[in-house]
């Protein structure tokens, strides 16, 4: 069984944020089943980038374990001004809904290199493997599980409202 929803990225002059939408499905050999999503935290936020020279730079927010709250390592390279405090990575909270627990087997995200696109710019995100990737089930309590990612900079693509979309899937039974 599979479940699966979008997340909307946007990217205004060098800020990045991150909304999801997630569609139910039904499994007729075993009933309805429904996981509830809480997506009021799932945004994935680099913060103000401010490149001061021609080369490229990239900055990196990688989750390293999954807290709460979860544990980042912030990472650049290249000629860019990042002010990482102001950074989150995407949290997406999900719950088994009504009496059934849902064996939750895998959380992945099948494309990880996504443009983000302003007109005819575009900016590279790729994007990291969610934290946790799996769960052993799922009750009525909220588990959450995090996205971070690495962007590409330059300071020769203008600035801008850029937007890309990605799949979240989750396998389960």
């Amino acid at each position: 069984m599979n479940r699966k929803g979008f997340c909307c990225l946007f990217l205004l002059v060098v800020l990045i944020a991150v909304s999801s939408r997630v569609y139910g499905q039904y499994d007729s050999y075993k009933g309805k089943r429904s996981l509830d999503f809480d997506l009021s935290r799932a945004q994935l936020f680099f913060g103000t980038l401010l490149p001061y020279s021609t080369q490229s730079a990239t900055v990196h927010m990688q989750v390293t374990s999954p807290g709460p709250p979860p544990s980042i390592n912030y990472t650049q390279s290249g000629n860019i001004l990042w002010q990482y405090n102001q950074a989150t990575v995407a949290e997406i909270r999900v719950k088994s809904s009504g009496g059934n627990n849902i064996n939750l087997f895998s959380i992945s995200i099948p494309q990880k290199n996504i443009n983000l696109t302003s007109g005819s710019a575009y900016l590279q995100l790729k994007l990291d493997n969610p934290v946790p990737d799996h769960f052993s089930s799922l009750k009525k309590k909220y588990q959450s599980f995090y996205v971070g990612g690495e962007l590409s900079v330059n300071n020769t693509k203008p600035g801008g409202t850029y937007t890309g979309y990605y799949n979240v899937v989750f396998n389960y039974y």
